[in-house]
């Protein structure tokens, strides 16, 4: 299950948004930890650090980042470490077509982390 999604810009690792997050009482309290692992990579990725296409990230035995990077943004997702990496990268590629739709320009304007607030169904 994709627990928690981060859109971001790699050439300055500035996360857009933020959404499709899962959380029971029991994982509340590691979210927060989880974002900040997700805004790590962002980083890495853009420092040229990590594979600028895509990868899975195993970080504990619940639990891996899979990312996808298309046209200078970085779409990144929290899954069960059971889940289909298929899928994972499949919802990824969604969510990239989905922002092409977005103004470039704008996208490259921003100046504010997650200005973006979250997306989803509206």
């Amino acid at each position: 299950m994709v627990k928690l999604t981060i859109v971001g810009r790699v050439s300055d690792g500035l996360p857009l948004a933020q959404g499709l997050r899962y959380q029971n009482d029991e994982e509340n309290e590691n979210f927060l930890c989880y974002k900040q692992q997700a805004e790590f990579i962002l980083k890495e990725i853009s420092r040229g650090a990590l594979s600028p296409s895509k990868m899975t990230i195993h970080i504990d035995h619940y639990h891996c980042f899979n990312y996808l990077v298309e046209n200078g943004h970085c779409f990144i997702t929290l899954c069960d470490s059971s889940y289909p990496r298929k899928l994972a990268f499949h919802y990824l590629q969604d969510l990239q077509k989905e922002f092409e739709k977005f103004d470039i320009g704008l996208m490259e304007k921003i100046t504010k982390p997650y200005s973006f607030v979250r997306f989803g169904n509206l």
